[in-house]
């Protein structure tokens, strides 16, 4: 089994009308309708994020920025060889 892991730099925007994500020079905007109270903004976008790279929730972990906007998660991918 092979495993590679990528950084993902995101900016998150709490209490969007709708979920969106974009990319811009290799950084994530991703809108959530979640307020920023108690994680419930960054919980939902790395739910947002996952869906949109079409990968695993638990693919993907926050490793900086948990009470900023600004955020990086790491991409962990497994694949058999």
């Amino acid at each position: 089994m092979r495993t590679s892991e990528q950084y993902i730099r995101a900016h998150v925007i709490p209490g969007a009308r709708r979920e969106r994500v974009s990319e811009q020079k290799g950084v994530y905007t991703i809108q959530v309708k979640e307020k920023a109270e108690r994680g419930q903004a960054t919980r939902q976008a790395q739910e947002v994020l996952a869906e949109a790279l079409n990968v695993s929730q638990s693919s993907l972990r926050l490793v900086k920025g948990a009470t900023s906007r600004h955020k990086t998660f790491l991409l962990t991918n497994r694949t058999q060889v």
